[in-house]
């Protein structure tokens, strides 16, 4: 199973990003890229960037990194940017440090990043003012039969367990490859202190995102 949230953006705008996802991380590679995300622009940088994390020796908590990739499935990142926000894992909150990011993936007529986490348990809750939503349109499903229920093997002696946990790409799949910014000049570019969150999901699904700070919702 895996959660994505949506943190909308403000291109071209310094900002300090946070997004909660109310439920625990699991940490699956003690080396990093457990959190997966769509690609995005920031100001300086003429490539796509995705956001990767990589935990403290005692794992609860880590940093971000900005990296790319020569295409969405390979295998070899290079590190743009160290350091660039916080993860802590027991809260499942993200916190990006100030960034000018310039574009995000388009949804719904707004620039937006899609961050994908796994959840420590499938007991996924939606904590407080979250609320979650299945994106079935933008879901796979496979039939299993249940060979153990059905009496078909019911001593379960060559049944072969999956694993819960995602693995495969360091990215986010599903996202535009190719992210066109927008073009501003030194002049245009503002500075803000809020910070901006989004709704829970679950396997692949997305929500609205609320920016908090900011008075009222988008």
């Amino acid at each position: 199973m895996k959660m994505r949230r949506n943190l909308r953006v403000v291109p071209s705008t310094l900002a300090e990003y946070q997004i909660g996802f109310g439920n625990q991380f699991h940490i699956a590679n003690n080396s990093g890229y457990n959190i997966k995300s769509s690609a995005f622009r920031i100001f300086g940088v003429t490539e796509n960037l995705y956001l990767g994390d990589i935990p403290n020796s005692e794992g609860t908590t880590g940093s971000l990194f900005f990296f790319s990739l020569p295409n969405v499935g390979s295998q070899n990142p290079s590190i743009v940017r160290s350091n660039v926000g916080t993860i802590d894992y027991i809260n499942g909150i993200i916190t990006i440090n100030a960034v000018n990011i310039t574009a995000g993936m388009e949804k719904d007529g707004q620039q937006i990043i899609e961050i994908q986490a796994t959840p420590l348990s499938n007991d996924v809750v939606g904590l407080q003012d979250l609320y979650l939503q299945l994106d079935t349109s933008n879901s796979t499903f496979e039939m299993v039969s249940d060979e153990i229920a059905s009496g078909l093997d019911p001593s379960a002696s060559s049944y072969i367990v999956s694993s819960s946990y995602a693995e495969g790409n360091l990215v986010r799949v599903g996202g535009p490859e190719n992210v066109t910014p927008t073009v501003v000049t030194t002049a245009d570019i503002t500075t803000t202190n809020n910070s901006f969150t989004g709704t829970t999901s679950t396997s692949g699904t997305s929500g609205g995102s609320t920016p908090s700070g900011a008075g009222s919702g988008y």
